[in-house]
């Protein structure tokens, strides 16, 4: 099963799917996807709109690896957003965020230590 079948899945299945959580489709989020096959160092994932604030609702993270880290965080304050660190039990993780509003034109970022292994990450924000 591809990485993004399998985050799909984890997201369909997450006791985080409620009703507070929103889908990019109908509430016009903006998604990121993106599947890495080699370590990143501060790339930026999401940028607002000069003058604008990035809220994240939806983050998920999927990994081959089963080991390193995966970081998901605010580039100005480096206030972590989500992580996720891979194990040969658990190498997937979806995080439905709360209360997360970077500051005016603060972008997300990611690092990641996963070496070859595929990384999948999506994410549904929105620009306030």
């Amino acid at each position: 099963m591809s990485l993004s079948a399998r985050l799909t899945e984890i997201m369909e299945l997450s006791f985080f799917n409620n009703s507070r959580i929103k889908t990019s489709t109908t509430d016009h989020f903006s998604t990121y996807t993106n599947e890495f096959t080699a370590n990143q160092t501060a790339v930026t994932i999401a940028t607002p709109t000069a003058g604008k604030r990035l809220i994240p609702h939806n983050i998920g993270l999927s990994t081959e690896g089963n080991s390193g880290k995966v970081l998901i965080y605010w580039a100005t304050s480096g206030k972590p957003i989500a992580a996720l660190y891979p194990s040969q039990q658990a190498n997937a993780s979806y995080f439905g965020i709360a209360n997360q509003n970077g500051a005016i034109d603060e972008v997300i970022k990611i690092t990641s230590t996963t070496g070859d292994n595929d990384l999948f990450v999506g994410i549904d924000y929105e620009e306030v």
